[in-house]
């Protein structure tokens, strides 16, 4: 009896001992002043991932904002490590409260719950034990205070009732005892109630964001002049939640706002239906931020700013001034501008390296119809201003477009009819493009506006961009976007106080991160919202080029330099991956572009067909031959069908130099083909079949009033008079480098030699007076390698290049080593040599995997600006009469052709 009632004693007492709380939620201890609450649903699953797991570790503990925060959590991390008894705690939800104290102090709570009361007595057991510990009662309940050496500031722990909590404030610890003896609960709000059922049990960390207090966070990091503007932020919602994933490279958030008809948002986007953007079809693609609204329609967005301005008694002042306004021009702008409009508008910055802000801002707005539009608008300008109104800039983009720009309409009146959207409306000119009304305060940011758009070189076709909006839905009614480099530069003067302190190390930890973007869209009462944030350290920087024009695809050929036989300027054709051919004026902009059968092999000949002094195109693709006009049109006769398809590329001849050329191309079935200029094949052409296949173009060199015809296939190679008889028999076979054509040497001399290279890295010399074959090694080439040579013009000797996977080497006519240049990737075989005066002669190199090219000058060493990004071999010349200064043409990335201009 005496043992059974001891056993009952004991087992009671271990039950009252590890008695386990209910209903311990630590949110029911978070004082209702938090502006914004944190659940990190597994406290080891974030720590580890903070710590361990993403990419943009070193740039969030650089943060000034960030990293004392993860300071704090580190030092609670260490009071709730797993010792004996608390091995369970990193698999519990905390709480982290953030609250405003006193005029620009942020202080956080921080909050868990302990399971039962044993847990409670281990875990005070271990902070006594690890920290200087001293006790004061607030409300009957004891307040602990920890500190870890004598220079350590004190941090307040409370247990109470299953909860922890602990903070630097010890207002924030009192507040929480408060908050627990209380009947009024934040969680028992019915905002908080509403918001918190759409929090994700599956996510990371669930934020719950209080607008009535947010204003006491921010205004930390406000200038004083913004923070009237931020008090007004409560009235954009009454509470929000956001589940945030962190990704390895990315942040991304996605929740709900729940609606206050106090604030201009929710009545624009509440029982609203998200939209399909057009915005990013124009905006230019050196937009660094810009935010678009989205409405069903022009109307529907009078209507909602209007029960928002009514609701909020703003209507009188606000629509006292439109009304002045239209007693004073007769022009009623509100239907004007409303009635035009598609429902859509935005607010963008470009690059503000080139324009101040306040000049640097577009207001874009896609419109109904163009010629309704600009008709009103014009008709409201002469209404205004009691004239007739004529541009005040034309924009002559070239010959076939010009756009005029009109100054806007007085008295800011479009900054008043948008007041209650935007703080900051460009309206001092306008301009019609396209379907759109366009604004700004500077006639250089509307034509390089056009222009962007005229070289298709917009947001749409960024790929960085296309990327980083993959993260949202295809419909919204608000989209902010910021690149994060750009940050300070557009926000410096809303948040001086947080840029301000910004060193270098932590504008550079910004500009790791591409940008961030933020999504709103109606869903019933609530605003449903998307936030993302990437991590891109390593994207590629923008090149500085004078143009950019957007092909279908990736460029295909090397750039051809063209004469407008019209104005005696230079174009420029290239071919595209999907065998489009295009044709480019100076400026970028396409004039016409032509699908083609295949891929063009030849070089792109200019010629004067009709000898009128206006040029055509010649090429051949490899199942035929092609004579295009300037306008993209066939010539007579052309397209010239080849009977197999061609192995090389046309080599056109003129061989009396009277305007009647013939035409060669080697094809498959190993028959070498010439045509007249007409497209016939010549019939006194008597050259039967090669022995190989003939890769590279056929030569015509003329020396001592001799013609020589000279190819080769694998097997052999041949020199051949004008009707295709062997003119000079080589004494000595040797093995061509397949990648080598010939170069003549002593021209109208007695000692005259063509010069190639071999397999194997000699220099082949051919004498054309018996056919004597003389071959000297000048490398040791295992694999493939390319060959070149030229001369300087005041000299007589060739020099060659040597191109191997990772070096170029330049020798001179005495097989002297000049340089030799290594690279650390791999670089294209055939190399290009362009000369920029008799002195001057620089070696153009393309980098196989860095989308790199390099010109060197002939002592091995980058020309002053190189290497540029690009991708296969450049054109370099004049594309204007007027230039100083040549421009290289180049392919470039995500199927921009780039225009760089070369000193």
């Amino acid at each position: 009896m005496i043992l059974t009632i001891v056993v009952l004693i004991v087992t009671l007492f271990f039950i009252f001992r590890v008695k386990s709380y209910k209903h311990n939620e630590p949110i029911k201890a978070i004082p209702n002043s938090a502006s914004v609450i944190i659940k990190v649903n597994k406290i080891n699953g974030l720590k580890d991932l903070v710590t361990n797991d993403i990419d943009f570790k070193e740039e969030l503990l650089q943060s000034n904002i960030l990293s004392p925060f993860f300071e704090d959590l580190s030092y609670v991390d260490s009071i709730f490590s797993n010792e004996s008894g608390l091995n369970n705690l990193g698999n519990q939800s905390l709480y982290i409260s953030l609250h405003g104290i006193g005029k620009n102090n942020i202080e956080a709570l921080y909050l868990t719950e302990a399971k039962n009361r044993q847990f409670e007595n281990v875990f005070i057991d271990h902070i006594k034990k690890q920290y200087s510990f001293s006790e004061r009662p607030y409300n009957t309940i004891p307040i602990f205070t920890l500190k870890k050496g004598e220079t350590s500031l004190p941090f307040y722990l409370m247990v109470y009732k299953g909860i922890i909590a602990g903070s630097w404030s010890h207002l924030l610890v009192e507040g929480a005892i408060r908050q627990i003896q209380s009947e009024h609960k934040i969680s028992d709000l019915d905002g908080f109630k509403e918001i918190s059922k759409t929090s994700g049990r599956s996510s990371q960390v669930n934020i719950f964001i209080n607008f009535s207090a947010l204003k006491n966070v921010l205004k930390k990091f406000v200038s004083d002049s913004y923070k009237k503007d931020i008090a007004l932020i409560d009235k954009q919602s009454d509470w929000g939640e956001l589940d945030l994933d962190i990704k390895s490279n990315a942040l991304l958030l996605n929740g709900f706002f729940s609606k206050n008809m106090d604030g201009v948002l929710s009545h624009l986007f509440s029982n609203n239906q998200p939209q399909s953007s057009s915005v990013e079809e124009f905006l230019p693609a050196n937009t660094k931020a810009f935010c678009a609204f989205n409405l069903k329609d022009g109307v529907d967005f009078k209507t909602r700013i209007n029960k928002y301005l009514n609701h909020n008694g703003l209507d009188q002042e606000y629509y006292g001034k439109l009304i002045n306004f239209k007693k004073r021009t007769g022009v009623d702008f509100e239907n004007l501008f409303f009635q035009n409009i598609k429902g859509e508008l935005a607010l963008a910055y470009t690059d503000l390296d080139e324009l101040n802000k306040k000049q640097n801002g577009l207001l874009i707005c896609p419109v109904n119809s163009q010629s309704e539009t600009k008709k009103a608008y014009l008709n409201a300008l002469k209404e205004a201003y009691n004239d007739d109104i004529e541009p005040v800039s034309i924009y002559q983009v070239d010959e076939d477009f010009s756009y005029s720009i009109y100054k806007g309409l007085p008295d800011d009146i479009l900054k008043q009819l948008l007041s209650p959207l935007l703080a900051h409306v460009p309206q001092e000119y306008f301009v019609i493009f396209d379907n759109n009304i366009v604004f700004a305060n500077s006639l250089a940011q509307l034509k390089s506006f056009i222009y962007s758009n005229i070289l298709n070189k917009t947001l749409q076709n960024k790929k960085i961009y296309n990327q980083f909006r993959e993260n949202f839905a295809s419909r919204e009614n608000l989209f902010v976007f910021c690149e994060l480099g750009y940050l300070k530069v557009i926000t410096d003067d809303l948040f001086q106080p947080f840029f301000k302190d910004l060193s270098d190390q932590q504008q550079e930890s910004l500009d790791h991160f591409y940008a961030i973007g933020a999504q709103f869209s109606g869903t019933g009462d609530m605003v449903y919202s998307t936030v993302y944030m990437n991590y891109l350290p390593q994207r590629e920087s923008e090149p500085h080029t004078v143009w950019q024009s957007l092909l279908d695809t990736t460029a295909f050929i090397k750039p051809v330099l063209v004469t407008n036989h019209y104005t005696q300027e230079r174009e420029v054709l290239i071919q595209d991956a999907n065998h489009n051919l295009y044709l480019l004026g100076n400026n970028g902009r396409v004039l016409w572009k032509k699908p083609l059968s295949g891929k063009i092999l030849s070089e792109i000949h200019q010629i004067d067909y009709y000898r009128n002094n206006k040029f055509q195109f010649l090429f051949n693709t490899a199942e035929q031959i092609f004579i295009l006009d300037r306008n993209g049109n066939n010539v007579t006769n052309f397209p010239v069908k080849l009977p197999s398809k061609a192995t090389n590329s046309i080599s056109m001849v003129d061989y009396d130099k009277d305007g009647k050329f013939r035409i060669f191309v080697a094809c498959e079935n190993n028959k070498v083909y010439l045509y007249d200029k007409a497209g016939n094949r010549v019939t006194g052409w008597q050259f039967k079949k090669s022995e190989g296949r003939v890769s590279l173009p056929v030569q015509h060199f003329r020396s001592n009033d001799n013609d020589y015809i000279v190819f080769s296939d694998e097997v052999k190679s041949y020199i051949l008079n004008r009707k295709g008889n062997e003119r000079i028999e080589i004494k000595t076979s040797f093995k061509k480098n397949p990648t080598s054509i010939f170069y003549l040497e002593g021209k109208d001399t007695s000692n005259e030699y063509l010069i190639t290279s071999s397999v194997g890295g000699g220099l082949v010399k051919i004498a054309l007076k018996d056919g004597s074959v003389s071959e000297k090694a000048i490398i040791e080439a295992d694999g493939e390698y390319g060959f070149s040579a030229f001369k300087y013009p005041t000299q007589n000797e060739f020099h060659y290049i040597i191109t191997l996977p990772h070096e170029v080497k330049l020798f001179n006519h005495q097989m002297k080593l000049i340089f030799e240049r290594e690279f650390d990737d791999e670089i294209q075989l055939l190399s290009d040599v362009y000369q920029f005066s008799a002195s001057n002669i620089k070696i153009g190199i393309v980098g196989k995997q860095n989308n790199q090219i390099f010109l060197l000058n002939t002592d091995g060493e980058d020309y002053k600006g190189f290497p540029l990004q690009g991708k296969d071999r450049f054109s370099i010349g004049f594309l204007k009469s007027s230039s100083s200064r040549f421009n290289l043409i180049v392919a470039g990335m995500n199927n921009y052709l780039y225009n760089y201009q070369v000193n």
